[in-house]
This record gives C-alpha cells, sequence and structure tokens, in this order.
C-alpha cells in the first residue's frame, strides 16, 4: 500500500481530512492525536515532557507507516528537505491542503488555537514548503465540508478499481436499422459511475445529452441498460429529467445492479425493467462534514431537501412507502422485490436492440498521458476525454434549442430537383416516372455505352514507371518523410517547451505530453492552452529550518521537522 504525507499550514484541517477519507484499515501518523494520547490537556498546545515524548513517537510511527504493507496517511506542517526526499525514496504520495491564508487565520480564530497560532500561518504562507512537482492539490473550504472524492489516491465513485481508457468501457450507444433502413429503436449503455467531471470519473449529463441529440429523428424507443454503482445524485436527476424530456419511450433495463443515484434514473422511466439475479439500492443522501454546529445543522437541511427530492422520483413510481425509514436503512431489494415494491414494473431478460455499432470504434476517444516518468507510469496514467462522441450511425451532433425538438440540419438534397435532371440527362419523358423506371432508364444506357476493353498484361489500377526513375521516386519519398518527420518533432517539442516555460506542466511530464502530441497533435495542444499558466512553479521558493531548543536541534539533526501539526 502507498503512504500519503498530508502538507499543509495550522489549521487548514489535515487531521480532519486524513481521518474523514482513510479506509478503516490505514494508519494515520498525527502528532496532535499522539500529543493528546500522552496527555496534553488540548491538541494543538503540547509542552515539554509531552511535546519531546510526541516528537518522538511521531518519529517512529513515520519509520512504521514508510515500512508496512498497509495504506497509511503522515500529516506535516512544513517538512525539511531531506524529509521529503525520505518520502519520495520510500515512494509516497504527497497531497496540499491549502484552504488560504485568511480561512485558516479565522479557522484560527474561531477554534481559539493557542497563542502565535497566527503568525505561524503567516509564516507558513511567507515561505510554503517545496514540495514535489507531482504533489496533488486538495481542497476543503466551502462549509468546512471534506467529500471523500478528493482522496488523492482515490478514484471517486470507482474506488479501487483500475481506471477505464476508453469512454466505451462503460458508455456507449447503440441504433438498431429497422427492415425499412432506418433505426428506430435505440440502446444506451449506462455501465459506470454518475460523475459530474465526466470524462473518464463516469458518465455525467452532458454525455447524455451529446448522446441524444445525436440520435436520428426516426428512434421512437430508447433502452436505457444500467449496471452502475450510483454516484451524485444532482447528475443523477440531470440525466434522468433529459432522458424524459426525449420524444422516444424510454425502458430501463438493469443488467447488474441500479444503486444510489442510478436507482433515481432506473425509477424515473417509462418502464422500468429488472434482469434475472439484479439487484437496486435506495439509500439517504450523504456527505462528509465537519465544523461548527451552525455549518452542521445546515449541512443536515440541505441533506433532508435532496432526500425529499428523490422521495417524490420513488413515490411517483412507487406509490407512497415509508421512503424515510427505507432509505436510511440502505434498503437492497432483488429483482423480484424491487418488482413488489414497485420501483420496477417487471423482471425478464431483454433482448439487445439488435446487431448494431458500437459508438467510438473509427477513432481513440480519449487521451492516455501519464503524470510521471514511473516504470508503472500505465498504472497512474491520467486519462483525459478529447472529444465526447455520441453519433449514432453516423450522425453528426446537432445543435438543440429549448424548448422543443431540437433543431437538425436539412435534408442538402432537393430531390426533385435529382430525378429532373436524371430525367433530363436520360432522356425520359415522363415526369412521373418512378425510382425504378429511373434505375432501368440508367441500367439501359450503361450496357449502350459498354464497349470491349483492350486486354493488358498490366494489372487494373497499375502504372509502368522506368525502374531507375521508381528508384528515385523512393529515395526522394524516403528523403522527404525523414525531413518531415523531423519537422514535427521539433514543432511538438517546441509546444511541450512553451508549456513548460509557461508553469503549465511539469518538466518530469514533459515526456509524456511529447507521446500524446504524436498520437493527437491538434487535440493536445488545444488542451495545453486550457491549462492555467504558473500552476507548477517557475521560480524557487525557498524553506526555512528554525531551531528553537536543544531537543529540537536533536530532531532536525535527524531529519525530522519536531513542528506542531495541526
Amino acid at each position: 500500500m502507498t503512504a500519503t504525507v498530508i502538507v499543509g499550514p495550522p489549521c487548514a484541517g489535515k487531521s480532519t481530512y486524513a481521518w474523514a477519507t482513510r479506509d478503516a484499515t490505514e494508519l494515520v501518523v498525527d502528532y496532535d492525536r499522539v500529543a493528546q494520547a500522552l496527555g496534553s490537556s488540548t491538541a494543538h498546545a503540547a509542552t515539554g515532557a509531552i511535546r519531546e515524548a510526541a516528537f518522538a513517537a511521531r518519529e517512529a510511527a513515520i519509520g512504521v507507516a514508510l515500512n508496512t504493507s498497509q495504506g497509511s496517511w503522515v500529516l506535516h506542517t512544513s517538512p525539511s528537505a531531506e524529509q521529503i526526499s525520505a518520502y519520495e525514496e520510500a515512494g509516497a504520495l504527497f497531497a496540499l491542503l491549502d484552504p488560504g491564508e485568511d480561512v485558516c487565520i479565522q479557522r484560527a480564530e474561531d477554534d481559539k488555537r493557542p497563542d502565535g497560532t497566527e503568525d505561524t500561518i503567516r509564516a507558513w504562507y511567507a515561505n510554503p514548503p517545496e514540495l514535489p512537482d507531482s504533489t496533488t492539490t486538495v481542497s476543503a473550504t466551502t462549509g468546512r465540508t471534506i467529500m471523500a472524492s478528493d482522496n488523492p489516491r482515490g478514484n471517486r465513485y470507482w474506488g479501487d478499481a483500475s481506471l477505464p481508457k476508453t469512454k466505451s468501457e462503460f458508455f456507449n450507444a447503440v441504433t438498431t436499422p429497422a427492415p425499412s433502413g432506418a433505426g428506430t429503436i435505440a440502446t444506451i449503455r449506462l455501465y459506470g459511475p454518475i460523475d459530474s467531471y465526466g470524462g473518464f470519473w463516469g458518465i455525467s449529463a452532458k454525455d447524455v445529452g451529446a448522446v441524444l441529440d445525436a440520435l436520428p429523428d426516426s428512434i421512437t424507443q430508447i433502452n436505457l441498460r444500467v449496471n452502475s454503482p450510483g454516484g451524485e445524485v444532482f447528475e443523477g436527476v440531470s440525466i434522468l429529467n433529459l432522458l424524459r424530456a426525449h420524444k422516444a419511450t424510454i425502458t430501463a433495463v438493469v443488467d447488474g445492479r441500479a444503486a444510489s443515484a442510478a436507482s433515481i434514473i432506473t425509477a424515473g422511466c417509462d418502464e422500468t425493467v429488472m434482469s434475472p439475479g439484479t439487484q437496486m439500492m435506495i439509500h439517504s443522501p450523504s456527505v462528509i462534514a465537519w465544523g461548527n454546529a451552525v455549518e452542521l445543522r445546515k449541512t443536515a437541511t440541505v441533506l433532508d431537501g435532496i432526500e425529499a427530492s428523490m422521495v417524490e422520483i420513488y413515490t411517483a413510481k412507487a406509490g407512497e412507502k415509508d421512503w424515510t425509514t427505507l432509505l436510511a436503512d440502505e434498503t437492497w431489494l432483488t429483482a423480484t422485490e424491487a418488482v413488489e415494491m414497485g420501483l420496477a414494473d417487471r423482471s425478464a431478460v431483454v433482448p439487445d436492440a439488435g446487431e448494431a455499432a458500437t459508438v467510438g470504434d473509427e477513432d481513440p476517444d480519449t487521451l492516455v498521458i501519464p503524470d510521471e516518468d514511473d516504470e508503472d507510469a500505465e498504472a497512474k496514467a491520467r486519462v483525459v476525454v478529447m472529444t465526447s462522441r455520441a453519433p449514432a450511425l453516423g450522425t453528426e451532433l446537432p445543435s438543440s434549442s429549448e424548448p422543443g425538438d431540437p433543431n437538425r440540419k436539412e435534408n442538402v438534397v432537393d430531390y426533385d430537383a435529382f430525378k429532373a435532371g436524371l430525367r433530363e440527362r436520360l432522356g425520359v419523358p415522363d415526369a412521373d416516372a418512378s425510382a425504378d423506371q429511373l434505375l432501368a432508364a440508367v441500367d439501359e444506357a450503361l450496357t449502350e455505352q459498354a464497349a470491349p476493353v483492350a486486354a493488358s498484361n498490366v494489372p487494373e489500377g497499375a502504372v509502368v514507371v522506368d525502374a531507375a526513375a521508381f528508384a528515385q521516386l523512393q529515395d526522394q519519398a524516403a528523403q522527404g518523410q525523414a525531413a518531415r518527420a523531423e519537422q514535427i518533432k521539433s514543432r511538438q517539442e517546441g509546444i511541450v517547451n512553451d508549456a513548460v516555460k509557461a508553469g503549465r506542466i511539469a518538466p518530469s511530464a514533459a515526456a509524456g505530453w511529447l507521446a500524446s502530441l504524436a498520437k493527437d497533435e491538434e487535440g493536445v495542444t488545444a488542451l495545453l492552452s486550457t491549462l492555467p499558466e504558473n500552476t507548477i512553479p517557475v521560480a524557487e521558493l525557498g524553506h526555512t529550518d528554525e531551531t528553537a531548543t536543544e531537543a529540537e536541534a536533536l530532531f532536525a539533526a535527524a531529519g525530522w521537522s519536531n513542528e506542531k501539526e495541526s
């Protein structure tokens, strides 16, 4: 497992963050809690023997954390350069928790921290520690609420599962050709988390909206196949309302599980079908929060309102129930139980709509960019979605207007004018000639114009060229190709170097970006231009090394910080 070093100023909330996002089996090396365990009356003002013992205990705990198979979290205010180097050698990750100087000072006042805390906060911001370029920045400022999705090691709703490399692995759309040639049934597969981030994080309302806009006008039924752990409730409601607004009849088919926000989507469709062996889970919305009583009550009120909105959707489907109890108990329902409760209409095997083409097969719809040079870089790759593809049988994404049906491009071929021109060229006088009659006239004209072709030993499509001239052409082509490749390489290196100089990307990530440019220069260049400048500091920030007591000098000489943790 991996150790994560959480760095931030006093009152940043490092301790709360670590304990809120850790797994139950993971260690947390927290100086404040060690001091309290040793008898300090407060977590933030240990003195004398307790202070020295707490530092010694933390040093021992850090050694355990870096050498255990368990995951661990180490909290630091200002780790020294030597400590940072030791953590890097041990393979630790770094996360910066920085809510802002004003926020930290206000928290120090609100929490009645010991005298001098505000000065320590200001000193930290005047001279913050230099952390590795790979450091993840996490936040916990609004309402002092910390979401588990901020975990630098976690993958939001994917949990510990490997991140997908293509969007089509968990979300795509297909249409089924009808006998007449026009597709009438579309299948949308929603096989991943519900997440407003979209991209490889999960399925967003924007993703679903793009798919719906791309469906042909002939679609009258949509089969929404679901296997999802859920995710963000508001994103789930948005997806449901997009589906409801479409003119087609929506049938939700649960293929695995419809949990949490996914149950809201399936319950709100025109028909809900549970495949045999599947389950549906409903529960109350939740959030990890901290703060004073007023802040926590406000958060609870928001959650009550969200739950009330969820109950409206469930009630519209299944009628009045003791939803408060069912949601609070996190109720799991088998296929049969979901039907009996009314959240599903039937349990059955619903065949796929039929033979169809999966969206996005022609070109990759994602870009895999390694975060750093590493032998295991693939496992640490970021996946950036370059385009949101959702064409159905080759249709282009139309523009849409609200309210009303999407505006679609008109047929660019004037069929009547085409027929008139064809009759004129074929010499067909009948203005009412059918398509079959016109095709027969075309066949007749082609037959009359056909002439025997002289036999030749040269295969069709081949050209006879002098051997010397052909060799010269090959040599010139090779030289031109090499020159072109060098020109492209030079241009792409310039793009990456400019991004590094501007502080858009880290120097250690340059090789990964170059590899990505070679695959999709236009898309990656556009992506680089959207990254904010000075994200990666381009000037040295420096550090301090203060020793106040003889005991602290000994700890500093051992390579460990003796600063109090928040």
